[in-house]
């Protein structure tokens, strides 16, 4: 599906900080093993930390954490490290494992592992878990259970889904080409967040004035990657928001905000900016890459350039489309495939607070109900999927 030209007239802007903990070593090694106690209980294991066990040689091991599951037990090795884990670690944490009689042997380290322990890991089959790693699962979790969920309930069956999905068929000389297979239920998260709009508008007629207003608006975010939901022409898609730097970040904003539906000139951006032309040119380049804007040839040597990133009027639209009629039901969907987030809510809203230069007020998890359908070819065993998005009474083809 191809993007269309995108809008805006709203100024932005960004903050950030961080803060630093003072702990002592003793205490982060105890705040660690309380991380990974969480992580592998949420994993379904029993836990159990600071354990001492016999081996079957009669040696006494201290246990950092004893992890039961189905009548087995298995141990993690917590490593809080400056350095790297060598394959002497490793070694010694498969030996106490094969003498107390577990089943799996983990070791969690802070600082990595060196290549000769990875390559022992893989002999001795060890698992070799990253700190860090585990620390951001463990926060995005608790976070998931802190916001609030919701979903949507599939507005048709798998009746009218047939029919849905029929209007998708490949056809030659008219007659399809392919029949409708089987079809499964899935639930895709997405954050849905509230944010206040600073933009600024000119009053007067002889004596004009600016003045600020606000307003509020509302983000639809994917919960799995950091996309955009976009919908056109019974279209929903994903669009991608790339990593940006500081000055595509500034040019974007101000492409955004000023092209409008007849884009923006290259001279008019080098009189906004400031720049040289060798900077401006090169950022424009870098942007259209990261396809987030689009370039146009209106005459010879005279190009002009447009977003391909929802404005804020856009955001709400789609907003009112795709949930605005829909009633939530509270709390995580029961039936069908569930796919979990991956991005966090502060990482949501990060994102969106420094794409629009917007305050994020509030933000809430919804799974949207979207069918996989198998179509299948009537002239040999090939086959392809399309998805659909079951949130109103018409097919709305979903993009991913």
């Amino acid at each position: 599906m191809s993007r269309k030209r995108r809008k805006s007239r709203y100024s932005r802007d960004k903050t950030r900080s961080r803060k630093s903990s003072g702990k002592s070593s003793y205490e982060k090694g105890h705040l660690f093993e309380d991380v990974i106690a969480k992580y592998f209980e949420i994993k379904g294991f029993r836990v159990k930390k600071n354990v001492r066990m016999h081996g079957v040689s009669g040696a006494v091991h201290e246990i950092d954490v004893l992890l039961e599951k189905h009548n087995m037990v298995s141990i993690v090795e917590v490593k809080n490290y400056r350095r790297p884990i060598p394959k002497e670690w490793v070694m010694k944490a498969y030996n106490v494992a094969k003498d107390i009689g577990a089943s799996d042997v983990y070791i969690v380290s802070s600082k990595g592992f060196t290549p000769d322990a990875v390559k022992v890991a893989m002999v001795l089959g060890v698992k070799l878990l990253d700190l860090d790693e585990i620390v951001k699962e463990v926060k995005m979790i608790k976070e998931k259970e802190s916001i609030k969920m919701f979903h949507v309930k599939p507005a048709y069956g798998s009746r009218l889904l047939k029919e849905y999905a029929s209007k998708f068929l490949l056809k030659k000389f008219f007659k399809p080409i392919e029949k409708v297979g089987k079809h499964e239920l899935e639930y895709h998260p997405f954050y849905v967040l509230k944010a206040e709009l600073t933009y600024v508008v000119e009053v007067g007629t002889i004596f004009k004035r600016e003045i600020e207003k606000r307003k509020n608006i509302r983000v639809i975010l994917s919960a799995t990657c950091p996309c955009l939901l976009d919908y056109e022409d019974n279209h929903c898609s994903l669009i991608k928001i790339p990593a940006l730097n500081d000055n595509e970040l500034e040019l974007l904003q101000i492409i955004m905000d000023k092209a409008g539906d007849k884009g923006i000139s290259y001279d008019d951006l080098l009189d906004i900016t400031e720049w040289s032309t060798r900077k401006l040119s090169r950022i424009l380049n870098s942007l259209i890459k990261k396809e987030v804007i689009e370039e146009d040839e209106v005459g010879e040597e005279d190009y002009r350039y447009y977003s391909l990133i929802p404005s804020p009027e856009e955001l709400d639209e789609i907003h009112e489309i795709v949930l605005g009629e829909e009633p939530l039901e509270s709390g995580k969907p029961t039936q069908g495939k569930i796919i979990e987030p991956k991005i966090s809510v502060p990482q949501a809203k990060a994102l969106v607070r420094k794409l629009y230069g917007v305050e994020v007020l509030d933000a809430k998890l919804v799974y949207l109900p979207v069918y996989k359908v198998k179509l299948e070819s009537l002239r040999d065993n090939t086959y392809r999927y399309i998805k659909l998005l079951a949130v109103e009474d018409e097919p709305i083809l979903f993009e991913t």
